[in-house]
């Protein structure tokens, strides 16, 4: 369990679940955002070893954008092959645009 936390906090301090939540959002919702998402991310994982990442930012358009989920492994898998597990949202404008369990390389 303790090399899983190990990963996922990894996962964090490199922006893997950050980048892949902003690519799947641009993908998905087909819009373009301002900038970086700005994510709030805990130093420690939780009882369970998951940790939860809450992200916000907006749109070119000015729409509020906001990416919330617990994730429960980093999967690296070589360059470019990334993937995040766990339970993600992310919504536009109040609007919810997806709800997955995998971003990435899934």
């Amino acid at each position: 369990m303790e090399d899983v936390q190990n990963v996922i906090i990894d996962g964090y301090k490199t922006g893997s679940v950050k980048a892949l939540g902003q690519q799947a959002i641009t993908r998905e919702a087909g819009v373009r955002l301002s900038g970086d998402l700005d994510c709030a991310i805990p130093d420690k994982p939780g009882k369970d070893g998951s940790l939860p990442v809450r992200c916000t930012g907006r749109t070119t358009g000015g729409e509020q954008v906001t990416f919330v989920g617990t994730a429960t492994g980093v999967n690296y898998r070589g360059p470019g092959a990334v993937s995040a597990v766990g339970v993600f949202t992310a919504t536009i404008g109040g609007k919810q645009v997806f709800r997955r369990t995998c971003l990435g390389e899934c």
